[in-house]
């Protein structure tokens, strides 16, 4: 997966409900969130960040600002893949989380327990920085 700049697409009623974007370099992975992360879209998320894991990415970034909806399986997608890149010597960032995602962290205490950064924070563009093409 390094290196790609792809989007999939879980279809909800024929309608967009959530979409994964992954830019790639060297050892730090970008993945952009969009939609609701729920029942329906953790899989292929989980899917997504195992192989970014296998891949041996160090640092995976997941921007959360376009999440509409954060569910309890989504919370799981983010500390599996957190235990699985601090297993081999690497990091999971949740980066940008918007209200609803900063609220359900704290309620939960995932806010202590997984490495935030603040909405202030650089945001990665993927196509200025990777020069890729995207792939449905």
């Amino acid at each position: 997966m390094g290196n790609d700049a792809r989007i999939n697409w879980v279809q909800t009623n024929g309608k967009p409900a959530f979409s994964v974007e992954v830019c790639s370099e060297a050892a730090r992975s970008w993945v952009t969130l969009t939609g609701e992360l729920d029942l329906a879209s953790a899989p292929q998320l989980q899917q997504v960040l195992d192989q970014l894991c296998w891949d041996g990415f160090q640092e995976v970034v997941l921007d959360l600002a376009g999440l509409d909806f954060l569910g309890a399986i989504g919370l799981e997608v983010f500390v599996r893949a957190d235990d699985q890149l601090r297993a081999a010597g690497g990091r999971l960032i949740l980066h940008r989380p918007g209200p609803l995602a900063r609220r359900i962290l704290a309620i939960t205490e995932l806010d202590t327990v997984l490495t935030i950064q603040p909405v202030t924070s650089h945001h990665w563009d993927c196509a200025a920085t990777s020069g890729l093409g995207e792939k449905s």
